[in-house]
């Protein structure tokens, strides 16, 4: 079966690859929505000047875009948001779409591109979200959005932990730049 999601006016993704069907299939797949753990990996360095980070936000927080497709789908969903520069922080985990698109107007730019320490702080919510047993049935999504200039190099051990973390706990993700 094809999946088709429309994340923002601007990016679609689509999978056409061909499905396989059992012929003693047992079990109807469950039409009730998805739920969601989702973490926002976002570039907040001097590279993402002004008008970079206002599309940043406008891809998240514009009527109709990420934010609100998911709200539109579902009620059941956490989002915790990663923003990095020189450093890396990381948000509470909201369960309210207007608290993330609160939170993702305020940010500003500045700093240095560290892809090391975005990596890490985001495996570590991975991480987090994996050994909750209230997120178990939640589909898990990341999405990472950058311009691509990272001013420091990343680490393969920090590379290798984020696809552990990503595989381990069943994670999908996404990179924008």
């Amino acid at each position: 079966a094809s999946f088709y999601e429309n994340l923002t006016h601007q990016i679609v993704f689509e999978d056409d690859a061909p499905s396989l069907l059992e012929d003693n299939q047992s079990e109807v797949p469950s039409s009730e929505p998805y739920k969601y753990a989702i973490t926002l990996v976002l570039d907040i360095s001097g590279s993402i000047d002004d008008p970079k980070l206002q599309k940043i936000k406008d891809l998240l927080i514009l009527e109709n875009n990420l934010l609100d497709q998911i709200q539109a789908r579902t009620d059941e969903h956490v989002i915790t948001v990663v923003t990095f520069n020189s450093v890396a922080t990381t948000s509470a985990m909201f369960t309210d779409i207007c608290q993330v698109e609160t939170y993702i107007a305020t940010l500003v730019s500045g700093g240095s591109t560290n892809y090391d320490a975005a990596v890490t702080a985001a495996t570590a919510v991975i991480e987090g979200y994996g050994s909750n047993p209230s997120l178990i049935d939640y589909k898990q999504l990341v999405y990472f959005i950058s311009d691509g200039l990272p001013n420091t190099l990343t680490s393969e051990d920090a590379l290798d932990d984020w696809e552990e973390a990503l595989n381990l706990n069943n994670f999908n993700a996404v990179m924008v730049d």
